[in-house]
């Protein structure tokens, strides 16, 4: 009898261990499932995607003072927002300071995951004037096709097409960004912003000449340099086949990254303003949008964008709504489109051109630094995203002591019941 009772109370036990274990499986695995909140709101630390970039490369002002992009950029958040408080006095204690810390990491570490989905090989050639990228996904059932052109021979012009499969030569969508002109204005008060018929100085950009385009790479970036020969407007180009965290920007491959720098404008008025003149050819339907591709996948911060949709397809020309000029954050105005179909003589069948004007809201400023961005919405890096996130959500939290509390639970169950029996 005392035996039995013992193997009885042995059994009860076991069978509480395994209720617990049991439970504990359930509360991490609901946390878990609690964590996975919409991707677009929690990234916002994953660093200043555009207005902080120029920090690390060097300019010289041709004026003949020397001026760094730190200098320019070496602006705080205080400054932006008016506050006068530090991140120090912020944080608070080590405690929110270390749950930050774990916040960006995961934010980090998640960015990465989806990264994975967005790889893609790719093939480039390089000339004086001109440059092209060929590249291919390399995840998803349908292995898409990207192509970018460059080139500074006559007009400042990208052509990008989309392929939605690597051997097909049909274009599913297509369009050409043009950065036309500098235009020196006066504001008159009607609407912010550059308005046709304030400008009093107009610079075209395809009119001055041009160094041959400078090539060099930075680990798997792929990095060119187009710059007038009086140095005062260049480009930086940046593209890469896989997923680029810098400490101020986050790169994908299904984009291109352009670094803008206006140097020592020739201005004829001191209390005028700079904007820049931009085109858009396509047979895509255009659209404004107050959030970028990007930024809705947590890849960028502040940015708006032109979605372009040609079918079930989708391309984007983005900007930063800030930019800096001589040091500070500026706010970036843009206009709204207008037709220009009649200024360009190179259209296909079916195809407009439209203009939008970038002002920068800084009086007659000697340096500029912006980035704006062109891309498509891969259908095999978004195949290969839904695939790595639903992978994420089935994978349950089940920790090693749960499993071998319940193991070893189970076990001395059936021992235990197994004894009984012979005992009986």
């Amino acid at each position: 009898m005392k035996l039995k009772t013992r193997n009885m109370i042995a059994l009860f036990l076991m069978l509480g261990l395994l209720f617990s274990a049991g439970s504990h499986y359930l509360t991490v695995k609901g946390d878990g499932d609690g964590d996975q909140t919409d991707t677009n709101t929690d990234h916002t630390d994953t660093g200043d995607d555009h207005t902080s970039h120029a920090e690390n490369q060097t300019e010289t002002d041709h004026s003949g003072e020397n001026q760094t992009d730190t200098e320019r950029e070496n602006h705080t958040d205080t400054e932006h927002t008016g506050n006068d408080h530090t991140d120090t006095e912020h944080t608070g204690d080590n405690g929110h300071e270390d749950e930050t810390t774990k916040n960006e990491n995961d934010t980090k570490k998640e960015i990465e995951e989806k990264g994975k989905a967005f790889e893609r090989e790719y093939k480039m050639e390089k000339k004086d004037k001109e440059f092209k990228i060929e590249s291919e996904a390399k995840s998803g059932n349908t292995k898409d096709k990207i192509e970018v052109k460059f080139e500074t021979n006559g007009k400042l012009e990208f052509d990008l097409k989309y392929y939605t499969k690597v051997d097909d030569n049909k274009t599913k969508l297509r369009f050409r960004f043009k950065i036309d002109k500098l235009i020196e204005y006066i504001e008159n008060g009607t609407e912010p912003g550059y308005q046709p018929g304030e400008e009093v100085n107009v610079v075209s950009l395809k009119e001055i000449g041009w160094k041959p385009l400078a090539y060099t790479t930075d680990n798997t970036t792929e990095i060119v340099t187009a710059e007038t020969v009086d140095g005062m407007f260049k480009l930086v180009v940046k593209y890469s086949p896989s997923l680029v965290q810098d400490r101020n920007f986050t790169l994908t491959p299904n984009a291109l990254k352009i670094d803008i720098y206006v140097n020592n404008f020739p201005y004829t008025n001191n209390g005028s303003m700079l904007a820049i003149e931009t085109k858009l050819k396509t047979v895509a339907k255009m659209e404004i949008k107050n959030q970028s591709f990007e930024e809705e996948n947590g890849f960028s911060k502040d940015e708006k964008e032109v979605a372009l949709q040609a079918g079930d397809f989708q391309g984007y020309f983005s900007w930063a709504e800030y930019a800096i000029a001589d040091g500070k954050t500026v706010a970036v105005i843009p206009s709204k489109f207008i037709d220009a179909s009649g200024e360009e003589n190179d259209l296909d069948v079916g195809e407009t051109a439209s203009k939008m004007f970038f002002a920068f809201n800084a009086t007659a400023p000697k340096s500029v630094y912006w980035d704006p961005k062109l891309g498509v919405v891969s259908v095999s890096a978004i195949e290969a995203l839904s695939q790595i996130l639903q992978g994420v959500n089935s994978n349950p939290s089940f920790t090693p002591i749960s499993t071998w509390v319940m193991v070893v639970a189970l076990l001395s169950v059936g021992l235990i019941s197994r004894k009984l029996r012979k005992r009986k």
